[in-house]
């Protein structure tokens, strides 16, 4: 029986689970299946979330994106009892590429990947709630969670006191001298989890024996949401 299924069939057979639920669904990302099985999966023990997420803000569908990342976190909140492993991957379109390849900065002047911003907003706190009790859970596996780079030059010395914040800092590379030519080199990185919420997922998953993995993004999901092949022409291009 697929999700969907499931989901109709609870529709069905309770009065607490409205009809409208489904109302909404179109294809993509999965949404709108997790909020009538929310409380309901009393002996689930595996769970694994693999989706496409928005990287770019105008890629994100709001209050649809927000919607399904706050359905996804009352349903892991649901089943901490018995939760034994639970995995979460998230990464950008692949069908997104092309419109970005000749971009100088991938998601906006000192923008935050929309995934990470939702992830952040929605899955973290329950993940890292002190006052949570996860009796049963063996190993957790994030991945999509890396740090991104640009190096630009500007005239003036630099002052980025007003940009930075806990998750995008600025390094100077090479100092300019103040001459005609010279320029002042500036690396700048933003990250998806900061070292205080590393440290926050270690403390709270990996301290009670818990196998805890963060890797970064090696995956590119097709976004179901467009017409036609997605990833389709970024291939062909890379193939010349």
């Amino acid at each position: 029986m697929t999700l969907r299924e499931i989901t109709s069939h609870v529709n069905r057979n309770t009065d607490a689970a409205p009809d409208q639920l489904l109302s909404s669904t179109f294809p993509g990302p999965m949404h709108n299946h997790l909020g009538p099985l929310t409380n309901r999966c009393t002996r689930l023990a595996h769970l694994e979330i693999r989706t496409y997420a928005p990287w770019e803000h105008w890629e994100l569908l709001s209050p649809l994106d927000d919607a399904r990342y706050a359905e996804w976190a009352a349903f892991i909140q649901s089943v901490r009892p018995t939760l034994r492993s639970l995995v979460f991957e998230q990464h950008r379109a692949e069908s997104s590429r092309i419109r970005r390849a000749n971009r100088s900065h991938p998601f906006g002047p000192r923008g935050r990947p929309a995934l990470w911003t939702l992830f952040g907003a929605h899955i973290l706190p329950v993940l890292t709630d002190a006052d949570a009790e996860w009796p049963r859970l063996e190993k957790v596996e994030l991945a999509g969670f890396h740090e991104v780079t640009r190096c630009f030059a500007c005239l003036n010395p630099p002052d980025f006191a007003q940009w930075e914040g806990p998750h995008l800092s600025f390094e100077v590379l090479d100092a300019g001298r103040a001459g005609t030519n010279d320029t002042w080199a500036v690396r700048e990185t933003h990250v998806a989890l900061n070292e205080d919420e590393r440290r926050g997922l270690k403390e709270r998953l990996g301290g009670g024996g818990v196998e805890l993995s963060i890797r970064g993004g090696s995956r590119k999901f097709e976004n179901a949401c467009r017409t036609g092949i997605p990833g389709f022409w970024p291939r062909r291009r890379r193939e010349g």
